[in-house]
């Protein structure tokens, strides 16, 4: 599900198969907090037949899932078919030296039928790289409630404008299939040094790098010392000379 546009400037959209990387420059993404970034996978179709896709999003309510809008259009999920949410956790031992990180595991599968909201402009119908930056956003009704446990964790939305000098900080958390990838390297997080807000876009060229398969995965903005979910990464752009991770920012549109 990679895409091209062919254009003065080139973007790679960053939905995955089974070939996926690692976030760069990153570290294990362990808070709990986390839990609510999860592993999707989309039935969807191509020249080759029936294929699965694989992105990020987050859950942000029992019945409410954000990604970006290039990983759900063109695919079956508007014909009824189930969407696939993977939750999980790092696992710890303890040993006479302390707590140790021993890998990541699954805790939860769901599948459930959903309703996908999409932009104006935007259809289920769109070709995945024709969808512009500001609207590369979807949001997924679960039809059925994922049933995560009572001390679940779901981020705080921002649907306010942003402006780069607003937020003190601002990282990204991915995750990539626990079967195609070590379990070392499963959920990571990292921040984002020199991100720059442009309305209902945002464009980074930081030192950490997003990677195939981390389309989708929420972008997060410290705002007076509290954290919350202000956009999803699309992908990256590219000229002949330059390069820069893309995000797509709702800003005060977002109604879920």
């Amino acid at each position: 599900m990679k895409n091209i546009v062919q254009s003065a400037v080139f973007l790679v959209l960053f939905s995955g198969s089974c070939h996926v990387l690692a976030l760069t420059s990153s570290v294990a993404a362990e808070d709990m907090g986390y839990r609510a970034v999860v592993q999707i996978a989309i039935p969807a179709y191509d020249s080759d037949g029936d294929v699965t896709g694989y992105c990020n999003g987050t859950l942000i309510s029992k019945n409410t899932l954000v990604t970006a809008a290039h990983c759900v259009v063109s695919s079956h999920l508007f014909q009824g078919q189930p969407i696939k949410i993977e939750v999980g956790q790092y696992r710890y031992r303890e040993t006479p030296n302390g707590i140790i990180r021993t890998g990541y595991a699954t805790t939860l599968r769901h599948s459930t039928p959903v309703t996908v909201q999409l932009r104006p402009g935007v259809s289920p119908t769109s070709p995945p790289n024709r969808i512009s930056p500001e609207n590369d956003y979807a949001i997924l009704k679960l039809q059925n409630e994922i049933p995560v446990p009572a001390d679940f964790i779901f981020p705080t939305v921002w649907n306010q404008n942003l402006t780069t000098s607003m937020q003190s900080q601002a990282f990204v958390v991915t995750i990539n299939p626990v079967a195609y990838i070590s379990t070392s390297d499963t959920k990571r997080m990292a921040s984002l040094n020199s991100i720059q807000f442009l309305g209902n876009s945002a464009k980074s060229t930081s030192g950490s790098r997003l990677e195939a398969g981390d389309s989708g995965a929420p972008l997060f903005v410290v705002i007076q010392g509290r954290t919350y979910l202000a956009g999803v990464v699309k992908g990256r752009a590219q000229t002949a000379f330059s390069n820069w991770d893309v995000f797509s920012i709702w800003s005060t549109r977002f109604q879920p």
